[in-house]
This record gives C-alpha cells, structure tokens and sequence, in this order.
C-alpha cells in the first residue's frame, strides 16, 4: 500500500496556486505602475532635452514573457518580466515572488541582467520588493526595497532612473574588434562588476 497522501499534495498544490494568484494581483498593478512611471519618466526626459533618451517600449508580450526597451543616459536597457511566479533560493526558500531582470544591452541573448527587481510574499499583505544589483561577489547587492503598492511602484521607477544617470561608461579592459566597430559594446557603466560580462 502507497505511503503518499495524494489528497494532501493536491492540498499543497493547491495552497501553493491560491498563494500565486494573490501575488500575482499585487504584482500585476505594481508592474505596470513601474512601467508607467517608467514611461513619464523618459518622456520628461526628451522634453527636457536630455541626450540619450529612447521612449519606452512593449516590444514582446504573451502569457508567459514581457520585454520592454527603453534608453536613459546612453544606455540601453531591456527590462524582461516572466509572467510566473517561482520560489526564492536561499534563506527565503519558502517565498514566492515574481523577478523584474534589467539588462543592459538588447544585442545579445548571452547578457546578463544587472539588476532585478524582486517581488515577493514580504512586508505583510502588500508584499515587498527589493531592487539588487547583479552580480556582485556576494551573489547580491541589495540597493532599495519598499511596498508592492502604487507608491511603491513609483518610487522603485524613480530610483532606478536616478540609479542609471549616477553610472558613468568605462573601457572594458580589453574589447573585442567586433566590439570596438559595432561601437555598442565597447563600454559598462562603472559600478557593475566586470568578470560576467555581456559578450
């Protein structure tokens, strides 16, 4: 006789499901008061006569993935959002949270992301998100963290603008000659750690 209790993992499952669904309304008005945010932001920017600036963009969409571009302060920025939730690794095992993960660079599948932005079963019943910096020798660098909610989001989208025009390009210690002629490639903002970089 079977020692497995398929009703309690048809229980968990379904805790588990009840737990995402709730998140998942935090986080779908968190997210999209980020991107609006986001898109004020770039837009008073061009008004301003700030250089460098590409208005945001929803340039993929379906159930499971959404990319946006957008460009602040020369730099190029992909912001890719997966559309599930999933647990966190580490200390906080038990936490389901959703990932925002900035990238900066659209010309290459190989990137990886900079910062990300987690948001997660935290901070009681509005949950919580934390904006890290990627990677770092610890793994990870916690930058700002607040509330999955309407001030939330605009704060956390006032921070990362703030965050990208303190970065300045640097050299990369040795560019590579498709690097130097695209002229894409050929700089990182300073402040990101250089031993992933994006090829």
């Amino acid at each position: 006789m079977s020692s497995i209790n398929m009703s309690e993992l048809r229980a968990e499952q379904d805790r588990t499901d009840s737990r995402r669904q709730q998140l998942s309304e935090r986080f779908t008005a968190f997210r999209e008061g980020l991107l609006g945010r986001l898109e004020q932001l770039t837009a008073e920017a061009a008004e301003t006569g700030l250089r460098g600036v590409q208005s945001l963009e929803r340039t993929y969409e379906s159930g499971q993935l959404l990319e946006v571009t957008l460009s602040l302060n020369d730099m190029p920025l992909l912001l890719v959002v997966p559309a599930k939730a999933q647990y966190l690794q580490g200390e906080r095992e038990d936490i389901l949270a959703f990932r925002v993960f900035v990238f900066f660079s659209t010309d290459t599948d190989n990137a990886y992301p900079l910062l990300d932005i987690v948001c997660g079963e935290c901070g009681g019943d509005s949950g919580c998100y934390e904006i890290r910096v990627l990677p770092s020798e610890e793994g990870w660098k916690l930058r700002k963290s607040g509330r999955l909610t309407e001030e939330g989001s605009q704060e956390a989208a006032e921070y990362l603008v703030d965050f990208l025009y303190q970065m300045r390009p640097a050299w990369r210690p040795e560019p590579k000659l498709r690097q130097l002629r695209s002229g894409r490639t050929v700089s990182r903002p300073i402040g990101f750690r250089t031993g992933r970089a994006n090829e």
